[in-house]
């Protein structure tokens, strides 16, 4: 697929995907094409295709071109995933010879933590293992004056227990951010388990890059 990036944390789309929202507002069923369209229950438009179909995906990145060509014009919208690319998954190893990468990490301001809430995003992503700061005291900066007293974690806490905002970690994001795509069609597949508090999941990301 030419000029189409695909990143995933597993690599590989594996069988079609089925309901997931894309970054526009569309919910994407994994069936067949782009030539029948209809509207979910919440008065969604989704278009029924399968990601392993090149023809129709490239028709599905069209057609989200179209809709929003810019981060800055379209906003962030109930539904969205954020994904942040903070630059740390540079120190990630495997195996950890050097042991960097968990030893700290950046975070997200509580500001920003109850601003993406406000905006009923279902998922904040980082290209660390904690969504929350982790730095030795010396590191912080003033936005830690943000921080609720007695809560250790409070990216984790208001985004989990007050607003219901998955927390999504340790995602491959320097490519996304090197062909500068702000806008992409997000698909996050959890484990097929009931009752978990958490998941290894595979999340794909398919934008257009901006040159």
């Amino acid at each position: 697929m030419k000029n189409l990036l695909i990143s995933g944390a597993l690599g590989g789309l594996g069988s079609p995907m089925t309901d997931y929202f894309s970054s526009n507002g569309y919910q994407v069923l994994g069936t067949t094409s782009l030539s029948n369209t209809g509207t979910n229950s919440k008065n969604i438009k989704y278009y029924p295709i399968n990601l392993m179909d090149e023809n129709a995906t490239n028709q599905l990145i069209k057609k989200l071109k179209k809709e929003y060509t810019k981060l800055k014009d379209r906003g962030i919208l109930p539904g969205d995933v954020v994904l942040i690319n903070t630059g740390w998954s540079d120190n990630y190893q495997d195996p950890d010879e050097l042991g960097i990468y968990y030893t700290k990490a950046p975070g997200v301001s509580y500001n920003l933590v109850k601003y993406l809430s406000k905006k009923s995003v279902v998922g904040v992503g980082l290209d660390t293992w904690g969504v929350d700061t982790f730095a030795d005291e010396s590191e912080y900066g003033p936005e830690r004056s943000q921080n609720p007293k007695g809560i250790a974690n409070p990216a984790h806490h208001y985004f989990l227990t007050q607003a219901g905002v998955h927390t999504l970690e340790n995602f491959k994001l320097n490519e996304l951010a090197k062909d500068n795509v702000e806008l992409s069609c997000v698909i996050i597949l959890p484990l097929m388990t009931k009752g978990s508090s958490a998941s290894p999941i595979r999340p794909v990301a398919i934008g257009q890059p901006n040159t």
